[in-house]
């Protein structure tokens, strides 16, 4: 290399030596990226970058693993180590604290190997990915979601699949996963509004009424009484039997029956509370709103086995 610096085969002296500097437990990065860099017409150009990333990666020098493993996936780096290298580059970029290059990183993985239809589940989704690639897409999934909640949650979601076509399709379970990884942090009102952006987002899908029955379940778990409340009551609004939700489809009879038991908890607890609040003002108010709820009962399921209880 140092006699000949115009060699044609001295991307090939670059690869042997970075080998035999690997073999030696010597740095061999800087050699893989100077092949990498300066030879792009190299057959070597992509494995050596790949190679190079690797090495950067365990030194923990995480940025410019990135840019190694970025270079090997412009280079056209072989499909058996496509995935990995990508994989491998969003968490880089996370731990190299870069969250929207992971999410991107992640993103571009995930919608090579999640299913090309939209998908309402995780479970479902990763069991169509190959066997050997499963770990590392569910992996990647985590990663995702580990790289939104740091970028701030359900804005930053919502923000992102406003840039991202691709992310249309995956949306249920996107939120999903960063919900659920909220909740087992004891983020209860995070969760909760993750859950609610997506209705919000998604007013008319399928979905909808789940996410939001999982937005009353995260307030309810984090002792947000009053902001389960008030998720109770957008729910009942939004699904009633006779609501616009329902123009473009038949009622759901599990919807249904949700929207049934929380009407009936927000005519129950403004009835106890009108049972037991010793101010006449107050006491009136929630008689009046229990009165309302069991009203909307009546009116929506008349027929129903409690009317005449309700009534």
């Amino acid at each position: 290399l140092a006699g000949h610096p115009d060699d044609l085969a001295n991307d090939l002296a670059l690869y042997q030596l970075a080998r035999a500097q690997q073999l030696l437990g010597e740095p061999a990065a800087e050699t893989l990226i100077t092949l990498a860099r300066d030879y792009p017409a190299s057959a070597l150009r992509a494995d050596a970058a790949f190679r190079a990333g690797e090495l950067l990666y365990v030194e923990r020098r995480f940025g410019e693993a990135a840019e190694a493993y970025e270079r090997a996936l412009d280079a056209g780096i072989e499909d058996r180590l496509q995935g990995l290298a990508g994989y491998k580059l969003g968490w880089s970029r996370f731990r190299d604290g870069d969250d929207a290059g992971a999410v991107e990183a992640f993103a571009a993985l995930l919608h090579q190997h999640l299913p090309p239809r939209e998908t309402r589940d995780a479970e479902t989704a990763l069991a169509s990915v190959a066997a050997h690639e499963r770990e590392m897409v569910t992996d990647a999934l985590r990663g995702f979601s580990l790289s939104m909640l740091r970028a701030g949650g359900a804005p930053a979601l919502d923000a992102w699949l406003e840039t991202d076509a691709g992310g249309a399709r995956h949306a249920a379970i996107y939120y999903v996963e960063l919900g659920a990884m909220m909740l087992a942090r004891e983020r209860y009102s995070d969760a909760a509004a993750v859950y609610t952006a997506f209705g919000d987002r998604h007013a008319t899908h399928a979905l909808s009424p789940d996410f939001q029955r999982r937005a009353i379940e995260a307030y309810t778990a984090g002792g947000f009484d009053e902001q389960a409340r008030g998720a109770r009551e957008n729910f009942v609004t939004r699904y009633a039997p006779d609501a616009p939700y329902w123009a473009s489809r038949t009622p759901e009879p599990e919807v249904i029956e949700a929207w049934h038991v929380q009407v009936a908890l927000l005519a129950a607890h403004h009835h106890a509370l009108a049972q037991d609040d010793a101010e006449v003002a107050h006491r009136q108010q929630h008689l009046q709103a229990a009165t309302h709820w069991y009203r909307i009962q009546l009116q929506q399921l008349p027929d129903d086995e409690t009317s005449a209880a309700v009534r």
